[in-house]
């Protein structure tokens, strides 16, 4: 039964992506998410069998139907990735709780900042910043969220632990550090503010877990690119760190690790 439901999460997660899309793709240009989505270039209205995710850019195997335009593998990959998230923390929820309203609750809740999480992703791979509207409402929204309890059968509010409620002023606190000495050259003041909302997502001990994680994950990945592309990838190549933050961020709340693994 719970793995029908992942199943069905995963689908609906796919529409939750290309959704995402557009919304990372209009942010901050003017436009609104009310007109119809279009070519970039040859201006093509989009139909809606255009848009059924995974399948439609399989089909038309990533061009566009009229003018035959390579498009970008950004769109099947985000929702493919949003489907993957979902279908984790419905199958987790529904793993911890059972078919209870708690359990669906633990869905949504991670459904709306997740949401948030990969707008910012898609975003700062896009621009090298991350939006500041999206981060400051992620970051209400985990805070307001970590006084809710998950427990057997009900979800109530609870106060969490003074450490869970500064760990994101904690986890935040070397960002800042090296954003200030380096004069904004080796972090953005975004990823600040982004610490500090996932550090108040995770509690203490995971967010110390996902802080050293993320330095890891940016750290293989940035040996990679740079052995992969060593032209396009130098030393002071700038690579977004966002990513890595909420990439390990991922890993440690499905896995739920925590800073005694890295220790």
């Amino acid at each position: 039964m719970i793995e029908s439901i992942g199943i069905l999460t995963f689908i609906f997660g796919t529409i939750m992506g290309s959704f995402l899309n557009v919304v990372a793709f209009r942010l901050n240009t003017g436009k609104t998410l009310a007109g119809r989505s279009m070519c970039d270039s040859c201006g093509y209205t989009l139909a809606w069998f255009d848009l059924v995710p995974i399948a439609s850019f399989a089909a038309l195997k990533g061009r566009c139907r009229s003018c035959g335009t390579r498009l970008s593998y950004e769109y099947p990959i985000v929702e493919v990735v949003t489907g993957f998230i979902f279908a984790s923390f419905m199958i987790k929820g529904l793993t911890l709780y059972g078919l209870t309203f708690t359990g669906f609750s633990f869905f949504a809740i991670n459904a709306l900042l997740w949401s948030l999480l990969i707008v910012i992703v898609i975003y700062d791979f896009k621009h090298m910043i991350i939006p500041e509207r999206i981060v400051w409402v992620f970051v209400a929204l985990a805070f307001l969220f970590s006084f809710v309890s998950f427990t057997g059968a009900q979800v109530h509010f609870a106060v969490p632990e003074l450490l869970d409620v500064l760990a994101g002023c904690i986890i935040a606190a070397p960002f800042l550090l090296i954003w200030f000495f380096s004069k904004g050259r080796a972090f953005g003041f975004g990823d600040v503010k982004l610490a500090l909302g996932l550090g108040l997502l995770l509690g203490f001990s995971q967010a110390i877990g996902m802080f050293f994680l993320s330095f890891w994950i940016g750290g293989v990945v940035s040996v990679i690119l740079m052995l992969a592309q060593p032209k396009r990838f130098g030393r002071k190549s700038q690579v977004p760190f966002a990513p890595f933050l909420i990439t390990a961020t991922f890993f440690v709340s499905i896995s739920s690790l925590t800073y005694s693994f890295f220790i």
